[in-house]
């Protein structure tokens, strides 16, 4: 019998720094083929992690690959360093978050960042990639949870509430 493995996936808070109001990007998830049962949900940018990739530059890469938005910054200090002839790097993300029982073995490490520019209509597995303002996202996690795909939904939910509590 082969062994099932978790599949990693780095995952964004993408944070617009532009206007008088600041925004997260969102998007609806677009696999009907691979993921039937949360197409049309919405969720952060994110994807798979490729091997010897930073965290950064996975998030960086799906963020581009699925929105047309370019990350600006993370929020969060990275320390890269070579121990014993080999390059290891350390990265705090605001959360990790594994699907326990559904279509995927997945786990996604949430990274925080900002970004800019704007967002494209479709994207590799992603319609509708948009800037929403806080205000509209929090009324939005509480009255329409159904709305969102399990993963992102517990990611934006530990986010708020770290954020309130700041």
């Amino acid at each position: 019998m082969s062994e099932l493995l978790v599949i990693p996936n780095v995952y964004g808070i993408v944070l617009s720094e532009d206007g008088n109001e600041l925004s997260i990007l969102l998007q609806k998830r677009w696999k009907p083929e691979s993921d039937p049962t949360n197409t049309g949900g919405w969720e952060l940018p994110g994807g798979k992690w490729r091997a010897w990739e930073s965290a950064q530059d996975c998030l960086r890469r799906e963020v581009m690959e699925e929105s047309g938005v370019t990350v600006d910054r993370f929020r969060r200090a990275v320390v890269s360093t070579d121990h014993n002839g080999q390059k290891v790097q350390r990265v705090e993300p605001l959360v990790v978050v594994q699907m326990l029982e559904g279509p995927y073995p997945s786990i996604i490490l949430v990274l925080e960042a900002t970004g800019s520019g704007t967002p494209a209509e479709r994207g590799d597995g992603s319609r509708d990639a948009q800037w929403v303002p806080l205000r509209t996202l929090e009324d939005r996690l509480r009255t329409d949870k159904a709305d969102f795909t399990p993963l992102s939904f517990a990611a934006l939910e530990a986010w708020t509430h770290s954020t309130a509590r700041e």
